[in-house]
């Protein structure tokens, strides 16, 4: 009990340190993407080689969250992907591992990356599995960490190289994602007995009501019909600069 006296806490040092880290991280490496990655080839290495360490992360971390697990006869349920984030990082690793060389702006990513994007910052600015241990580098910790990051940097260079456009055409594919996260979350809690489960009866984050969900959600809309007016824009000032 003694070692959790100190141990790190969200908005504490350790914490702003790696935000502010990975941050800069995850700038620079679009940088040094966009630079160096001109060619169709360079770029889909690159995204397969983040989907990668992406899979390879989140596996770890469930893999750490089993190991570390105290309750031994429930541990391998640590194994399943039990929350947005978590889902979000094996469904577009594996999506864009399989999908390797083809059209990247399919209807599975309009319905993951957004929630990626939710879950992913969420889970960076107020990460509340932060001080498990006396050290930010525990195990578990980290790895939740680096997952949530990997799947920030993979949406970045996503968006970067147009291989994810947002769209009101493609606004129900948010939903219908939403909804078999729902339903794998149902079947957890009331098949394999975990409650926690998709947060479906616990709050995402402390404070987290529906109202500002639903504002988020709002958001995700305004961006969609933005980038619908914008790129109806520059097709028109192209077919004007034809003509």
């Amino acid at each position: 009990m003694i070692h959790m006296l100190n141990a790190p806490s969200i908005f504490g040092l350790s914490h702003i340190l790696y935000v502010v880290i990975t941050t800069i991280a995850i700038v620079c490496g679009c940088i040094i993407a966009k630079k160096y990655c001109q060619s169709e080839k360079s770029k889909n290495f690159v995204i397969l080689g983040s989907a990668i360490a992406l899979l390879v992360s989140v596996s770890l971390n469930r893999t750490l969250n089993a190991v570390y697990s105290n309750l031994y006869d429930e541990a391998w349920h640590n194994l399943l992907p039990t929350t947005f984030s978590g889902m979000t990082s094996f469904i577009l690793s594996i999506f864009l591992i399989i999908n390797f060389k083809r059209n990247k702006n399919h209807p599975i990513l309009h319905g993951v990356v957004y929630i990626g994007i939710i879950a992913g910052i969420a889970a960076t600015v107020y990460p509340d599995f932060l001080g498990q241990a006396s050290s930010i580098f525990y195990p578990p910790t980290i790895s939740s960490f680096v997952h949530h990051t990997l799947t920030l940097f993979v949406v970045a260079l996503l968006f970067m190289w147009g291989m994810f456009k947002p769209t009101f055409k493609k606004w129900h594919c948010f939903y219908l994602a939403l909804c078999v996260y729902l339903v794998a979350g149902m079947f957890m809690v009331h098949a394999l007995g975990l409650p926690s489960a998709m947060e479906i009866y616990v709050p995402i984050l402390p404070g987290l009501y529906w109202y500002i969900a639903g504002m988020i959600v709002a958001v995700l809309h305004v961006v969609m019909l933005t980038t619908d007016y914008f790129v109806r824009k520059k097709f028109k000032n192209n077919d004007e600069a034809k003509a």
